[in-house]
């Protein structure tokens, strides 16, 4: 009896099963607790990437050049009326970044109804025609075109 309780050789493996348990209990907890942060983050990716990348490939007829043009547009629209241009980017993102795709396509539709001359190729840029036009590129940039 005395051999068998001074035997230690059967302790190496127990001491390896019970290292690798804790291991492996470890990893679980570790990917547990991970695993809705990562899919939060995922999500809010693909919510702002949605469209980003097939968008840049190809042009669009509702925003023709892009955030950048109508930029430059405005930029040109303010020199002649002598002001202070509106920064489309930023006003976009505070006009639009809480509204959801439905909101943004309904109102969309609303203002294009409601401004039907003020768009025709003939007439002036206006800060109006600027705005409408941001709300375009918007609705690109979402995909909803």
């Amino acid at each position: 009896m005395r051999r068998f309780w001074a035997d230690e050789t059967g302790n190496v493996s127990l001491d390896w099963v019970v290292l690798t348990s804790v291991l492996v209990a470890t990893g679980i907890a570790v990917i547990g607790t991970m695993q809705s942060g990562i899919e939060t983050a995922s999500v809010d990716v693909a919510e702002q990437m949605r469209g980003q990348v097939v968008r840049s490939s190809f042009e669009s007829e509702l925003c023709p050049g892009g955030i950048p043009a109508l930029q430059a547009r405005e930029d040109l629209r303010a020199a002649f009326a002598q002001e202070e241009p509106l920064n489309v980017a930023t006003w976009m993102a505070e006009s639009f970044g809480d509204l959801s795709d439905q909101e943004v396509s309904l109102r969309y539709l609303r203002d294009l109804a409601d401004a039907a001359p003020v768009v025709s190729d003939d007439a002036p840029w206006t800060r109006a025609r600027v705005e409408l036009a941001a709300l375009a590129c918007e609705v690109v940039a979402r995909g909803l075109d």
